[in-house]
């Protein structure tokens, strides 16, 4: 049985950290001195092991093309690429439907943003948003609330779509959305299976 061929990683070269001072074991010196040379070189030793650590995660970080300073991100994209049965893999009779428009993403941003915006609740915002076309067609509050959890509930199912999210929640009240609207566009369309773009929703600035 030939073995699954291993992803691509970038090389990194050996790197060598100095060990303990032959001193802090001499005799010649007392305990004290000897446990102050053993100190030193512990301390040394780890923040040695560190910085290399983090030189070489930034360099991976560069080779996933994950964002500077977004270790959520990082630690994602390293598991779902190189551990084993850690990617979550959406086959063709798991893909929610009948959705066929990447609305999902819309839906959560213009609800989450208004609210965050005007300083209300999620409920309060359904009700404004309710009166505006989302997809062509206009929905009731208790509809668009049932697409709204649910599309949370979609979302989040994944690992990338809650990292994505909570990414955005995080800027609020700043709208981040027509920025990662090609990320929504890319996860919606090959994880949840949809096939015609949103468009994402800009709501303009509090005075």
């Amino acid at each position: 049985m030939s073995k699954a061929k291993r992803p691509h990683a970038p090389k990194f070269e050996p790197v060598e950290i100095e060990v303990w001072r032959p001193g802090g074991g001499s005799l010649l010196l007392s305990d004290a001195e000897r446990a102050e040379i053993r100190s030193e070189d512990f301390t040394r030793i780890v923040a040695q092991q560190a910085a290399a650590g983090i030189e070489r995660l930034d360099v991976l970080r560069e080779h996933l093309g994950i964002p500077k300073g977004n270790f959520s991100a990082l630690a994602l994209a390293i598991a779902e690429r190189y551990v084993p049965g850690f990617a979550v893999n959406v086959g063709s009779g798991t893909k929610p439907g009948p959705r066929k428009k990447a609305e999902r993403f819309k839906i959560v941003t213009m609800i989450e943003g208004l609210a965050a915006a005007e300083q209300i609740n999620e409920a309060e915002a359904i009700r404004r948003v309710a009166g505006q076309k989302i997809g062509g067609r206009l929905l009731s509050p208790d509809s668009l609330s049932t697409k709204y959890y649910s599309a949370i509930a979609e979302i989040e199912a994944h690992p990338t779509g809650a990292e994505l999210l909570r990414y955005w929640r995080s800027s609020l009240p700043q709208d981040l959305s027509a920025d990662l609207a090609p990320m929504f566009w890319h996860f919606e369309t090959e994880v949840l299976g949809a096939l015609r773009p949103h468009n994402v929703h800009e709501f303009p600035q509090r005075k």
